[in-house]
């Protein structure tokens, strides 16, 4: 066992991940599935309809992109038309009429 410091010249070459203590980072999901991810792979973020995600000066960035005839996204509703509970939107009939 090697006590006290090493010389930086010394530490030419690589150190395997199995040789450190802390060589992973544990993703968790809202759904409770977990990724080991192993220092020196790629985290990709992935997209989806109405989600965009960006990463600049290590920071990551995620924005809905608002909705459209063909894209799900967020959108705001004029509550004199139309309710909205728990993401479900419903039509009122503001003329007393049915739909």
């Amino acid at each position: 066992m090697l006590a006290g410091s090493i010389a930086e010249g010394k530490l030419a070459g690589s150190i395997s991940n199995g040789k450190l203590a802390n060589s992973i980072i544990t993703i968790t999901g809202s759904d409770a599935s977990s990724d080991p991810i192993s220092l020196g792979e790629t985290l990709t973020i992935a997209n989806g309809e109405g989600i965009i995600s960006a990463i600049s000066a290590n920071t990551l960035t995620i924005t809905a992109e608002l909705a459209t005839a063909s894209n799900k996204g967020v959108a705001s509703f004029d509550s004199n038309d139309f309710t909205v509970t728990s993401g479900v939107v419903t039509v009122t009939a503001t003329d007393g009429g049915t739909f």
